[in-house]
């Protein structure tokens, strides 16, 4: 399936009118709907992927990764001249493993740890090659916890890598908790740590995830559209120090009922 703003608003439409859905869901989905319009769907889409709403940033799950693998500890900006660099370079794992790290290196060397990230990357395609037979769909269909625990056996692969090729690169249902999801859903849900979440935390990451994967239907593209639109929510206005004085979803945050207001 091909994503698009309109397909992400009939997501979230259909998903609001299921008979079981609890309360928090509920706020989750409603603060989505109202930030759709504001921010875009298909205009914030960062990794390129397989079912990338625009045509030329679509592409295999290997190379959905090697983003991945790239946007670790650097800017949006400079993750995605890597990406782009290294995808006009590359076309296919075979090719990235007649490569030496020096070359990688150079080519991605604006992301950040050029050299470490450029051995990651040959570690990972061998692994790809010999291991999984260039094969990622099997983990489509394989339990998430399964296909998870399968994916980190990948050298240089953690859990949020992870998570985030389940989610972005396979279409599944779990949640990426990266610092923007965690400052916004821990401020919409005012828990504890809301003022100031901190992501070297694993209970605040698990709490956060826990929240979002009990309360949502299990489907992946609802996954992305959640996970898109809250963490551009939290790079403009949900910021380390809060725009809540401009913020528009103030009706959904318990943070700003109890905190600020």
């Amino acid at each position: 399936m091909m994503q698009s703003d309109k397909l992400a608003a009939l997501a979230i439409k259909e998903a609001l009118n299921l008979p079981n859905l609890t309360k928090e869901g509920k706020q989750i989905l409603n603060l989505v709907q109202e930030l759709m319009p504001i921010y875009s769907f298909e205009k914030f889409q960062t990794y390129p992927r397989p079912s990338h709403p625009d045509p030329e940033k679509r592409t295999s799950v290997y190379f959905t990764m090697i983003a991945i693998l790239l946007s670790l500890r650097t800017t949006l900006e400079n993750e995605q001249r890597a990406t782009t660099n290294f995808r006009n370079r590359f076309k296919s794992p075979e090719q990235v493993l007649q490569s030496s790290p020096e070359e990688i290196g150079e080519l991605i060397k604006m992301a950040g740890m050029p050299n470490q990230k450029a051995q990651t990357i040959l570690n990972f395609t061998r692994y790809f090659i010999q291991e999984l037979g260039e094969d990622f769909e099997q983990f489509r269909s394989m339990p998430i916890d399964e296909a998870r625990t399968e994916i980190m056996k990948i050298p240089g692969v953690g859990q949020k890598s992870a998570d985030c090729l389940l989610e972005l690169g396979l279409d599944r249902s779990t949640m990426v908790i990266d610092v923007n999801m965690l400052r916004v859903l821990s401020r919409i849900f005012n828990f504890p740590w809301a003022k100031n979440p901190d992501l070297s935390q694993k209970s605040q990451i698990l709490a956060v995830k826990e929240l979002v994967e009990k309360h949502l239907p299990a489907q992946g593209f609802l996954f992305q559209i959640i996970h898109t639109l809250l963490l551009v929510h939290g790079k403009m206005t949900c910021k380390s120090i809060p725009q809540c004085e401009k913020c528009k979803m103030q009706k959904y945050c318990q943070y700003f009922k109890q905190n600020i207001l």
